[in-house]
């Protein structure tokens, strides 16, 4: 994360943040719509993007379970990647929370 501070920008960071914290809940949120409507184009491309999302801030695990959505997707297993749509939530809501630490710490 330190790679992304920028000493000309020092706010660069906690904006892209915070930019991540107020639009990935509602990525999150499409994503189960899509999923409802069994829009594999849609959701495939919501789960790649929350996956380079997550990459970006470090978070493997939001990163694998992105990619595993894609892969059901791809597969055309609807089953799984409903159920698999839980574990994003999880990985989500946990790199958030991690990423308002590291946001804070920031600040300090």
């Amino acid at each position: 994360m330190k790679e992304l501070q920028d000493e000309e920008n020092p706010t660069f960071l906690t904006d892209m943040i915070d930019l991540f914290g107020s639009e990935a809940p509602a990525r999150r949120d499409e994503m189960r719509v899509a999923l409802a409507a069994r829009d594999e184009r849609r959701l495939g491309m919501l789960a790649h993007r929350m996956k380079g999302s997550a990459a970006n801030f470090g978070g493997q695990r939001l990163q694998a379970v992105s990619r595993e959505l894609e892969k059901a997707l791809h597969e055309g297993d609807w089953e799984r990647a409903a159920s698999g749509l839980a574990e994003p939530d999880r990985e989500l809501e946990m790199l958030l929370a991690a990423l308002e630490l590291q946001k804070q710490r920031i600040l300090l």
